[in-house]
């Protein structure tokens, strides 16, 4: 079985390339290839890469991931592990999801966990065993830097993609869950996703107004996505659902234009310190998700 670990590197990855290369060198499944995508770092070599294994890509990170995958399906790898440059993993995360494929030969794709670090420490983001497309409708479980997948699904992950939807992994995910009854979470295996400066997408405690005005922007955009892409497909349950989500979207335009962003951003604040996990995107909780945690009086918005 041939196994690969994609990741892709640019410039700025440099402050945090090597502690991911320590980490792949210290797996303790050692026949993995590492596969890299090279959209403009300079001197990849000091990092002692196989030259041989390092493609030159030029496009969107969205881009540059497919065309790792596509490069990985050329190269016909049985698996590959995806994985972000700017972060590490266990040391057992490949042996595991290798272990994952031998037992489950009908599974084209597993997700691990991924592990949150911020200035406040790790947090365990292990969800469930087990996802189904409702579970990722508000917000994302499921990164790229996470994602495990058979040769066989890489067409049809491909052919699905589109690389304009602005949360690119959110939009990995649903694609194939709209077509799938579930997909297996690894809660023992896992990857670190580290947030920093440059990294600004990952699950937030502590939100601005315009965190939330991106956030929701993002989840604008993936709705309008996921509901094209359902009705072009004859999805109709899920397309019925997406379009009250994009609904709820409007609503929630006209009360933050109606009562302010600052008394909003607020509210999202006070809810999200009192959740023991946040996931990706969870913090552009529309007036609906709002109002399933606490009453919001028309006083209190005009106060």
């Amino acid at each position: 079985m041939r196994v690969a670990c994609l990741t892709v590197i640019y410039p700025g990855i440099e402050t945090y390339f090597q502690d991911f290369i320590n980490a792949f060198q210290s797996q303790s499944y050692k026949s993995a290839v590492l596969i890299v995508m090279n959209d403009g770092l300079k001197d990849p070599s000091k990092y002692n890469l196989d030259h041989n294994k390092v493609f030159e890509v030029h496009g969107s990170p969205a881009e540059n991931r497919l065309s790792g995958l596509n490069q990985c399906f050329e190269l016909n790898f049985d698996i590959v592990i995806c994985a972000d440059a700017d972060e590490t993993m266990c040391e057992e995360r490949i042996q595991l999801v290798v272990e994952y494929f031998k037992s489950h030969q009908s599974a084209e794709l597993v997700y691990n966990d991924s592990r949150y670090e911020d200035e406040h420490g790790k947090f365990d983001l292990v969800y469930k065993p087990r996802i189904v497309w409702s579970d990722i409708l508000d917000f994302n479980v499921l990164g790229y830097g996470a994602m495990n997948v058979k040769r066989s699904l890489i067409p049809t992950l491909i052919a699905r993609a589109r690389t304009e939807v602005m949360a690119f992994d959110w939009w990995l995910a649903m694609s194939y869950l709209l077509h799938q009854p579930a997909v297996d979470f690894l809660g023992d295996a896992h990857n670190e996703y580290r947030k920093h400066a440059d990294n600004f997408v990952g699950p937030l405690t502590e939100v601005t107004d315009q965190d939330i005005e991106y956030a929701l922007k993002v989840k604008s955009d993936f709705y309008t996505h996921v509901a094209d892409y359902c009705e072009q497909n004859g999805l109709q349950k899920q397309h019925a659902i997406i379009l009250e989500r994009l609904e709820s979207v409007r609503r929630t335009y006209a009360f933050i234009e109606d009562a302010g962003i600052d008394k909003y951003t607020r509210t999202v604040q006070s809810v999200l310190k009192n959740e023991e996990k946040i996931y990706w995107w969870q913090h552009a909780m529309l007036l609906d998700d709002l109002n399933a945690y606490t009453t919001i009086s028309e006083s209190f918005w005009k106060g």
